[in-house]
């Protein structure tokens, strides 16, 4: 969906530079941040409740944050599912067998993380494109959530 151009009620700025900066701003927080990047998913969300006026900026927030906190919680769920594993292996036996399984389990998990990682960073810089346009870009079953999230708060 299209949209016009418009100003955010956020510091009359345009709303596509707020729409981008919902998804560019969590990402340079992980970079540069360390720890406190973890927190990321609340800048989309701080802005979702400050944003008056747009819809559009409104949209975008709802689905930067959905999208941080899926990347969040499969980050963790992966992260402890290859801790357990090369854990798991580590206490039944002492032996090379049961080393090279448990790094080969932390190993595949975290690949796997990596991987998805990959794919919504991939999602996050074509929704900015997108943001930029003044589109409402659908990052797939993500974006169906944010829609319905914006729907609700109406």
């Amino acid at each position: 969906m299209k949209y016009n151009e418009h100003k955010s009620s956020i510091g009359n700025f345009d709303a596509n530079m707020i729409a981008l900066g919902v998804y560019l701003l969590p990402i340079l927080a992980s970079i540069f941040l360390g720890s406190f990047g973890l927190l990321s998913w609340l800048i989309p969300l701080i802005v979702f409740f400050i944003e008056k006026d747009s819809d559009f900026v409104r949209f975008h927030c709802a689905q930067a944050f959905l999208i941080q906190l899926v990347s969040g919680i499969i980050s963790f769920v992966f992260s402890i599912i290859g801790v357990i594993g090369m854990g798991t292996s580590m206490m039944l036996g002492h032996g090379m067998t049961y080393m090279l399984t448990g790094g080969l389990i932390f190993g595949g998990f975290s690949l796997l993380s990596g991987v998805i990682s990959i794919i919504l960073l991939v999602f996050k810089i074509i929704a900015m494109v997108k943001a930029n346009r003044y589109e409402a870009y659908e990052i797939p079953i993500i974006g169906r959530f944010a829609k319905g999230i914006l729907n609700a708060t109406h």
